[in-house]
């Protein structure tokens, strides 16, 4: 027979659910490449090495070095704020903000550390 068989090149992926049409896409367009919805994407070119990495605002909470599971920057470990702080950041930045919770001063006069009494 004359079957002819299509395969996708190193750093693209097939789109096509279809067993007999094959259509080739950057492998980050497809399912943002497998990464979870707040990383964005990447490979070196002709490759299928992808790269998860959060975006701005957020922080990967899996210790393990192959998932990126990216959560708000604010939601791991209180942005690494003091306990008895509240944590603050601008939209798609990593600029935490510390602030005291009612009943409670910054007793560091650090402007970068805040420690709650």
């Amino acid at each position: 027979s004359n079957a002819v068989t299509c395969t996708c090149n190193p750093g693209y992926i097939d789109s096509d659910p279809s067993p007999t049409n094959v259509v080739c896409i950057d492998i980050c367009e497809y399912n943002n490449g497998e990464c979870d919805n707040n990383a964005t994407c990447s490979h070196p070119p002709n490759s299928n090495a992808v790269t998860c990495t959060c975006n701005s605002g957020y922080t990967d909470s899996d210790p393990s070095p192959t998932n990126v599971v990216c959560i708000d920057i604010c939601e791991y470990n209180n942005g690494e704020c003091d306990n008895n702080a509240t944590c603050f950041h601008p939209p798609n930045s990593d600029a935490v903000t510390c602030t005291c919770n009612p009943g409670y001063i910054d007793s560091d006069p650090s402007p970068t550390n805040v420690v709650c009494i």
